[in-house]
């Protein structure tokens, strides 16, 4: 359905909305394959900021697209007073937001006050924004329309290790089914992409990232057209703090030295059943794109 949603929101968008010249970072990947690090070392350069993993990009789009023009502040404030949203000054916002005059009311100038207003926080001004939500995959040929300039970032990483790691999340939950299913979705979007935006799209593949950290960072850097030479990584272990909900288990690694040790981890954590499933169903699409 999201696959259905995303072609008819896109075709709308292409033809229909105001386009814009800003140029933002979207992460899009199967889920576990290393975005939150991704981002805690991107906002390590001045020039960029990445705020928590959210829905909100999604949502207020979702609501854009279905909503008359009339009634778009309303949705706006729903949508910040919803639970979508990662920052506190949500009241600033509104009063921001409606201020504009109608004409200025558009889905990029919205999304542009939210991140500039959120990135406060670390002390930035005049940023590009990013978005590593990486469920955006859902969305993401809607959001490449509305935002022609953006670049984006396909994180793959092994499917049996997103298998292993989703399942110490909540195996029960994330079934072997619906990790499949989240990795191919992922994949299947970066081959359209790759094929319409050539130019735009950037694949990195988490095992390349952690053996190389660095190195893969200043390349990605140097592509997406900012200065390596400023980019702080001494300052990722700081940022990340910024990346992880309090309480949250699942990001706790963000937090030390990276390491190649969780690459082949899955050995140990799958059984042979599991293995052969997944195997069976994406190893032949990893394979390709590691070549």
């Amino acid at each position: 359905m999201n696959q259905f949603k995303d072609k008819i929101f896109s075709s709308i968008i292409y033809n229909l909305s105001e386009k814009d010249d800003s140029c933002p970072i979207f992460i899009i990947g199967s889920g576990r394959c290393g975005s939150t690090l991704l981002s805690s070392a991107l906002n390590c350069h001045p020039k960029i900021y990445f705020p928590k993993e959210n829905t909100f990009v999604i949502s207020l789009l979702k609501k854009w697209m279905q909503t008359p023009k009339g009634r778009k502040k309303q949705i706006i404030a729903n949508v910040l007073n919803g639970q979508h949203l990662w920052i506190d000054k949500k009241e600033d916002l509104l009063h921001k937001i409606a201020g504009l005059h109608k004409e200025e009311i558009s889905f990029p100038k919205c999304i542009q006050a939210i991140f500039n207003e959120a990135s406060q926080e670390l002390n930035k001004t005049n940023i590009r924004w990013g978005d590593q939500t990486v469920s955006n995959s859902n969305y993401i040929l809607s959001l490449k329309c509305q935002f022609p300039k953006s670049k984006i970032i396909y994180l793959t990483r092994d499917p049996r290790a997103v298998a292993s790691s989703y399942f110490k999340i909540n195996k029960k939950y994330y079934t072997l089914e619906k990790v499949i299913k989240k990795w191919k979705n992922a994949y299947s979007k970066f081959k359209i992409l790759e094929n319409k935006y050539p130019k735009d799209v950037y694949l990195l593949n988490y095992d390349n990232l952690v053996s190389n950290f660095k190195n893969e960072i200043s390349l990605l850097i140097g592509w997406l057209k900012e200065d390596p030479a400023l980019l702080e990584l001494n300052n990722r272990f700081e940022l990340a703090s910024h990346l992880i909900e309090p309480g949250s288990s699942h990001h706790t690694n963000l937090a030390n030295e990276i390491s190649k040790d969780s690459i082949h981890k899955w050995k140990n954590e799958l059984n042979t059943a599991e293995i052969e499933i997944i195997e069976k169903h994406l190893l032949e699409e990893y394979v390709k794109l590691c070549v």
